[in-house]
C-alpha cells in the first residue's frame, strides 16, 4: 500500500511517497522492493549424508552447486530455483533456493545443515518466509563417469599398456 504525505517545504509543495510492504520495509524512495512474503512455511532441517538424502548423498544439489549453509531445498512450483529467501528468526540471513527434495512439496521448505544430530533436534517449524526471484545458479564442475575411466587408465601397469599397444599394432597391419 502507498501513502502519500505532502510536506511545504519554502513555499513549494513537496510529495513524498512512503511504501510499506508486507516484509516491512520502508521505502522514501517510492521504489518497490522485490521481497515478497510467500506466507508461513513448514520448514525442516536436512544434511547431506545417506540419513537424509538416500541414494542422493554426494554433497551436490539438484543445480549442481555444492551443499552449504546457505542452501535451502524448495518445491520449485512455488519459489522458482536461484531464489532468494529470508526466514523468520534468521535475522540477516539470506538462503539460496539451490534444492529440491521428495518431501518438499507446496508451502514447505528444507534447510541445509551439516549435522545430522542438529536437523533431528529442529524437527518442524512453521515460519514465515520471504522470496526475491532470482537466477538458477551456475552449477559447480562435478566430475563425470569418463573422468572416473581416465583415473582407472592411469592405474594399469605399464606392460599392460605395451601389450596393448602390441595387440593394436598387430590388427592394423592384419
Amino acid at each position: 500500500m502507498s501513502t502519500v504525505r505532502r510536506a511545504i517545504f519554502r513555499d513549494s509543495l513537496l510529495v513524498i511517497p512512503l511504501m510499506l510492504l508486507a516484509s516491512g520495509t520502508l521505502l522514501a524512495s517510492g521504489a518497490k522492493s522485490s521481497w515478497r512474503y510467500q506466507g508461513r512455511f513448514v520448514v525442516t532441517r536436512y544434511t547431506s549424508d545417506e540419513r537424509c538424502c538416500g541414494k542422493w548423498a554426494d554433497g551436490y544439489t539438484f543445480t549442481g552447486t555444492r551443499a552449504r549453509y546457505g542452501v535451502v531445498a524448495v518445491d520449485p512450483r512455488v519459489i522458482p530455483l536461484g531464489s532468494k529467501l529470508k526466514v523468520e528468526g534468521f535475522k540477516g540471513v539470506v538462503f539460496r533456493a539451490e534444492d529440491i527434495g521428495g518431501a518438499i512439496k507446496g508451502k514447505k521448505i528444507d534447510i541445509w545443515h551439516y549435522s545430522y544430530d542438529y536437523c533431528i533436534r529442529w524437527g518442524k517449524q512453521r515460519r514465515g518466509v520471504w522470496v526475491q526471484p532470482g537466477k538458477r545458479p551456475r552449477p559447480e564442475r562435478r566430475r563425470s563417469a569418463l573422468d572416473h575411466v581416465g583415473d582407472a587408465l592411469v592405474s594399469v601397469p605399464k606392460f599392460v599398456i605395451e601389450g596393448l599397444g602390441g595387440v593394436i599394432d598387430a590388427l592394423a597391419a592384419g
